[in-house]
């Protein structure tokens, strides 16, 4: 199979008269808007005699910008791309947060009313914002983070892993693991549902509660051993880092 040919004007010895070519069947466009060499130009495969086939597939699928589209039009189209993963990205993580908003709002108003120079300054009960920010906060974000990746057992994952997280960066001593959280509760939701994946239709019958239980706890402390000797201490390091960025700017 060969490209249909272009049949050219009738008016040959026109100077506007087209040649008789092989032409790509989109570049029949070109006989509208008079282009000089657009076979070469516009369409690269033009003037080909093989049919349409899988060398074609990269424009097709847009891995490859095509030649008519200018090198603005492409840039335009992956600012949008990214723009749209950064968009998605967001919405992830805030699922993990506005779930337990109200969580965050108790801890706020513990700690606006009670510490030292608070409303009402109570040492006794401003003890409570400190495990609060330090424990609770992170182990609801990670938990919800793993429950969206996978579902009731990754939360349960998500919240055993992010303790290793804590307790690596020195526990109510140390610094936050809010994004040590945002790390490890999805990081564990997915690997449970992967686990869960090669499981399926593997199990013996009966044995289901146990294997998924014992999995969860054996797989859990892995997760939590690999957020103590690594997640936590690379999120300690970045907030160091954001932290004095901070002061400076301040």
């Amino acid at each position: 199979k060969t490209w249909p040919r272009n049949p050219g004007r009738t008016d040959r010895g026109s100077p506007n008269a087209l040649p008789s070519v092989p032409v790509h069947p989109a570049a029949h466009t070109a006989n509208v808007l008079r282009m000089v060499n657009i076979s070469t130009v516009i369409f690269p495969e033009c003037g080909k005699t093989e049919p349409y086939g899988s060398r074609h597939a990269p424009y097709l699928s847009g891995s490859v910008p095509p030649r008519s589209e200018t090198r603005a039009m492409w840039v335009v189209r992956s600012a949008e791309f990214m723009k749209n993963t950064l968009s998605r990205f967001g919405k992830f993580l805030s699922g993990m947060v506005m779930p337990n908003i109200g969580a965050f709002i108790a801890w706020g108003l513990i700690t606006a009313l009670f510490i030292e120079k608070g409303w009402f300054p109570n040492a006794q009960l401003a003890s409570i914002q400190p495990y609060m920010l330090s424990y609770l906060l992170p182990v609801l974000i990670a938990a919800q983070g793993g429950k969206m990746v996978g579902g009731d057992r990754g939360r349960v994952m998500g919240a055993i892993a992010v303790m290793g997280c804590i307790a690596g960066v020195g526990g109510v001593d140390g610094q936050p693991m809010l994004m040590g959280a945002m790390v490890m509760g999805p990081l564990a939701g997915w690997f449970i549902k992967k686990l869960d994946e090669a499981l399926d239709g593997r199990m013996p019958v009966g044995f289901e509660m146990l294997i998924n239980n014992f999995s969860v706890g054996i797989f859990g402390m892995i997760m939590a051993i690999i957020g103590y000797y690594i997640i936590g201490p690379i999120m300690g390091v970045i907030l160091s880092i954001l932290t004095a960025g901070v002061e400076i700017l301040m």
